[in-house]
């Protein structure tokens, strides 16, 4: 029997009764679909049912797009968003808002990060409160605006939503550079990290999700912090003032922001006036032990001159008038005004700024941004002193950025960093001067002393009263031995130099201040002085140096160095009366000597290093090549003679295709090798320069450990070796799911140690390879038989987890290898190194893995450690600190991507695996072999090709397209571009095309692909960055460029 049929009103009342919010949805989203279809139908905001408006979905009471939200309650920026005209934009008025439309506004809201949420086609900017700091002048007219209104000085931002509707994929911006304009129209820096969300509907993205950070304070602190560190590399390795100068200026050139303009100028005092006025000094600091001999310095002498060292400056049009090249204190006002002479004695900064007047007019012209091409509205004078050196140093501000306490802390930090920088130049300048000067007064005197005693005895004696209490307060050791080595004199200078007990007179009891290793070679210079010589000698002492002083994070301490001057005093008969003479401490400039040739063998050990692990990365990259031409060979002589053959048709054995394949196999095995050594040294470069990052995610590491394991299983059995996976009780009992990790670093370890131990196990008599998977709570620590590595401190990133909340995560490689012996273990871990020769010559390798897994476990919380014994096999081990999390919630796209690590060498596949679309392409490649290898491969994949061999071949062929000639050009599909080419590179090509297309020359966007050698991140970047849609790098497979051919063209095609 037939259902009875309900009545339609009922039902329709029914549902309006039990769930108004479904029926509700359901009746916009049909009558949208009408209305697009039918241009007489109202809009959806008009009314459906008896004249009455859509019921507006309830959202809860603290809905703040609800009629009845209390206004009272609502903040500044709430209050002006309810209150604007939406009705006028193609929102329409709130009442008639969406249920996603209005769940996603009370989410942008309550976001405490600012946040701008662009809905509908023309992408209109409703915003959250925090928003107004990155808009800055723009608010509130920006509110309400589309995209390309709001940020039309951006032209890049807005093009990101274009770039995300075609690929579906999140945009993001890390420490962007934006400006911003103040009230008063001054243009800010404004560093802001961005990410844009798409937000899909039925038909596309109805919006997307803006959320940001402004990192402008870090990004300015961290380049005035740079520039701080450069200046003390470069003024740290001078030794004289002048050099000093002439330091400063290059110290400082790297930061054109924050240093647009600078231009420093000393002051040379004279020569004779200076000398006049060091001698008043002493003798006033002699009088007056409480004064301060800097107090009573005057700069202005007769002869006083401020003398230009240099400036930094942009080349502007037409050229300022030039500084002069000296002044004098009182034409110097000529230029600086009255800021010089007040900067200089108050000896503080002084801010100069063109809106109050004290901005020279002199230099307002040349003070131009070196950055941007600003006018500097601002300056500050740097006064530089120690003692009779006196500098002034000018530099125009940024004037992209405000003059606030940060800006007033680096100014403060730069001006102390040059004072003890000077100080420490003057230091050393001085003491060398004083003490060669001290040394020859003292040796002079003496001398002539010596003489006159030969005419009167009288006058020998007062004399040497005279000289004796000159000598006594000597700053140099002075002394007197018999001619049997009784000391007879020695000031108070020498006692505190050889630290000898000053009742001791036991002849040459003194001796036993010179170092034992140096005793004997003294005797020799005794000898020589009881023969009647004058010597001059260095001698170490038995004290050790120890002071209080660094230099290149080094204490200056070592042995003890003394420089003496001696000679033999005569009789009337010629006998040695008495032995007379200085002593110089020169510790701290033997240990300087030292200290430059520890450096220098430093640099030269590391340059041997560098050499012999060339040598080792030349040899493993030219043994695949030779590999690599044996194979072609053999593939040649297979087929030629098969070409010979008479017919079209050309029959080949099972066998002959077994081995033209195998040979193409063995080639893609040295490419993917040759991969190896170069990824290898990519990955050494990121460490060294610190590029190279850790980027935890949230992952189960037993999965992945278990799908790197899967890489060698190929590996393995064509090795006959069994691997084992043992999960160790500890990782069951902390129930380990899910723990933040960067995958990829994890990864790249665990293939180092298993390609290690497959290598050394293949050929043993037993093969077997255990990994074991451990936890804990606690840090692992070396124990009997097996030991960590320490770790050195540097600046590298680190993933910082607390200590309470930390999981270890630890995985062994153990194996049957032959083992290490222990003098091999000092190397291993080392940059460059393996763990003999002999390992390269038998196994190969480049020496870096270990090091990489070392650098990689400690960016990661983590230490790497070995036991093993020669012929017992080896066990490795690695622990990561982590810390729990929930599952991953978000993109899985972005998480795979994430957790991607570097494929091994696989069979070719047939290119009948995948389905491919015939395309017409433009193939630009500068290499000939390249090209032909290309352009085949392409046409046997079904694709027609033209090819170019540089950039201003493409525009031209470009020019007969399609794209130009609308009716009756040539069909073009996607353009695969190399970079590096003559006449016209790939970068320079694109930019050109992207700027035809701008212009009009160009109908629609030509699919652009870069198909380059040039791997790093940051040349992948720059390339995206010009315009290409997509980076391939080289050696690639065909199946990855036609996942790239078919994502940039968007699945069309022929």
């Amino acid at each position: 029997m037939a259902a009875s049929m309900v009545p339609l009103r009922e039902v329709y009342e029914k549902l309006e009764e039990l769930d108004p919010l479904w029926l509700e949805e359901t009746l916009r989203q049909r009558w949208r679909q009408l209305a697009s279809q039918n241009e007489n139908l109202v809009p959806v905001e008009a009314p459906l049912k008896n004249g009455a408006p859509l019921r507006q979905i309830s959202m809860g009471p603290h809905d703040i797009t609800r009629q009845e939200s209390a206004v009272d309650i609502l903040s500044d920026h709430l209050k002006r968003f309810r209150s604007y005209d939406w009705a006028s934009t193609d929102l329409g008025p709130m009442s008639a808002w969406s249920y996603e439309l209005r769940r996603m506004i009370n989410l942008c809201m309550a976001d405490p990060r600012p946040v701008a949420l662009w809905w509908g086609p023309n992408r209109t900017l409703l915003h959250n409160d925090a928003y107004r700091g990155v808009l800055q002048e723009r608010y509130p007219r920006a509110l309400g605006k589309p995209v390309a209104e709001v940020w039309h000085d951006v032209p890049s931002f807005p093009a990101n939503f274009d770039v995300i509707d075609a690929t579906g994929k999140p945009a993001f911006g890390e420490d962007t550079l934006f400006f911003v304009t103040q009230d008063n129209g001054r243009i800010l820096e404004a560093w802001i990290s961005w990410a844009i969300m798409p937000l899909p509907g039925e038909t596309g993205n109805v919006g997307y999700y803006n959320s940001c950070s402004v990192n402008t304070r870090q990004i300015i602190y961290e380049r005035r912090m740079s520039t701080l560190l450069t200046l003390e590399r470069y003024t740290s390795s001078v030794s004289t003032v002048k050099g000093f100068w002439a330091k400063i200026l290059k110290g400082l050139d790297s930061n054109h922001a924050d240093i647009p303009f600078a231009t420093l100028y000393t002051l040379d005092i004279g020569d004779e006036w200076q000398s006049r006025q060091s001698d008043r000094s002493t003798q006033e600091r002699r009088s007056s032990s409480s004064s301060d001999a800097s107090s009573n310095f005057s700069l202005s002498g007769p002869s006083s001159q401020w003398v230009l060292q240099g400036v930094l400056e942009s080349a502007s049009e037409p050229e300022p008038p030039e500084l002069p090249e000296s002044m004098s204190d009182e034409t110097s006002e000529e230029t600086f005004g009255i800021s010089l002479k007040v900067t200089v004695k108050t000896g503080q900064p002084k801010i100069l700024r063109v809106a109050d007047g004290t901005f020279p007019r002199s230099l307002q012209a040349r003070a131009v941004s070196r950055a941007y091409g600003d006018l500097c509205q601002e300056a500050v004078l740097i006064p530089i002193t120690r003692g009779r050196r006196h500098a002034c140093l000018f530099i125009g501000l940024n004037p992209r950025c405000l003059y606030d306490a940060d800006h007033e802390r680096f100014i403060s930090m730069l001006k102390r960093q040059l004072a003890s920088s000077l100080s420490g130049v003057v230091m050393a300048e001085e003491e060398t001067r004083q003490a060669k000067v001290s040394a020859d007064l003292a040796a002079r005197e003496r001398m002539q002393l010596t003489e006159r005693l030969n005419f009167s005895e009288q006058d020998a004696k007062e004399k040497e009263m005279r000289f004796r209490s000159m000598a006594d307060q000597a700053p140099v050791g002075m002394f007197e031995f018999g001619p049997n080595g009784e000391l007879e004199y020695a000031n108070d200078s020498w006692y505190a130099l050889t630290q000898h007990p000053r009742d001791d007179f036991t002849p040459k009891s003194w001796t036993s201040s010179i170092h034992p290793d140096d005793r004997a070679e003294f005797d020799s210079h005794w000898s020589r002085l009881l023969a009647g010589e004058t010597i001059q000698f260095e001698t170490r002492l038995a004290k050790p140096f120890i002071s209080d002083e660094y230099i290149g994070g080094e204490r200056l301490q070592g042995e003890a160095w003394a420089s003496s001057y001696a000679y033999a005093e005569k009789n009337a008969d010629g006998s040695v009366r008495n032995i007379l003479g200085c002593v110089v401490d020169i510790s701290q400039y033997k240990f300087m000597q030292g200290f430059q040739e520890r450096r220098t063998a430093e640099a030269l050990e590391l340059k041997r290093q560098q050499e012999a692990f060339m040598d080792t990365t030349s040899h493993e990259a030219r043994n695949p090549l030779s590999a690599m031409s044996l194979c072609v060979e053999s593939i040649i002589s297979t087929l030629q003679p098969m070409l010979k053959s008479p017919g079209e048709q050309i029959t080949a054995s099972r066998e002959t295709i077994k081995s033209t394949l195998e040979s193409a196999e063995t080639i893609m095995e040295c490419v993917q090798h040759q991969k190896f050594i170069m990824d290898d040294v990519l990955t050494l470069s990121k460490i060294g320069s610190g590029l190279l990052v850790v980027s935890p995610i949230e992952i189960q590491p037993l999965d992945e450990l278990k799908r790197g394991l899967r890489l060698f299983e190929g590996e393995l059995r064509q090795a006959d070796i069994p691997l084992q996976l043992v999960v160790d009780p500890s990782y069951k009992d902390l129930n380990i799911d899910y723990l933040l990790l960067d995958p990829t670093r994890l990864l790249q370890i665990l293939i180092n140690l298993i390609t290690n131990a497959i290598k050394f196990t293949k050929d043993e008599a037993i093969r077997r390879i255990t990994v074991t998977i451990s936890a804990s709570r606690q840090r692992p620590e070396s124990n009997d038989g097996f030991s960590f590595m320490p770790n050195a401190e540097d600046s590298n990133a680190r993933l910082e987890v607390e200590e309470d909340s930390a999981i270890y995560l630890q995985i062994t490689v153990e194996d049957t290898g032959r083992g290490i012996e222990r003098h091999e273990l000092d190397h291993l871990f080392q940059r460059f190194q393996q763990a003999s020769p002999k390992t390269h010559v038998k196994y190969g390798g480049s020496g870096l893995g270990l090091f990489i897994c070392r650098e990689l476990a400690k960016m990661q919380g983590g230490q790497i450690g070995v036991s093993t014994a020669f012929g017992r096999g080896s066990k490795f081990a690695f622990y990561l600190k982590a810390k729990r999390c929930g599952a991953p919630v978000g993109d899985d796209k972005r998480m795979e991507q994430q957790r991607s690590v570097p494929t091994r060498t696989k069979p070719i596949a047939s290119n009948s695996d995948s389905e491919t679309r015939r395309r017409v392409v433009l193939l630009l490649e500068d290499n000939l072999v390249n090209q032909k290898v290309m352009a085949k491969q392409l046409r046997s994949a079904g694709h027609d090709v033209t090819v170019a061999n540089h950039g201003q071949e493409a525009l031209d062929h470009i020019r007969t397209t399609h794209f130009c000639v609308p009716n009756g050009g040539v069909e073009l599909d996607v353009v695969l571009m190399d970079i590096e080419m003559p006449i016209m590179g790939g970068l320079e090509c694109t930019s050109r095309i992207r700027e035809m297309e701008m212009k009009g020359e160009i109908q629609g966007r030509v699919s652009l692909i870069a198909v380059t050698a040039n791997a790093r991140a940051e040349q992948q970047k720059q390339a995206m960055d010009v315009g290409f849609d997509a980076v391939i790098t080289k050696p690639f497979k065909m199946e990855a460029l036609r996942v790239e051919m078919d994502s940039v063209c968007g699945g069309q095609g022929g």
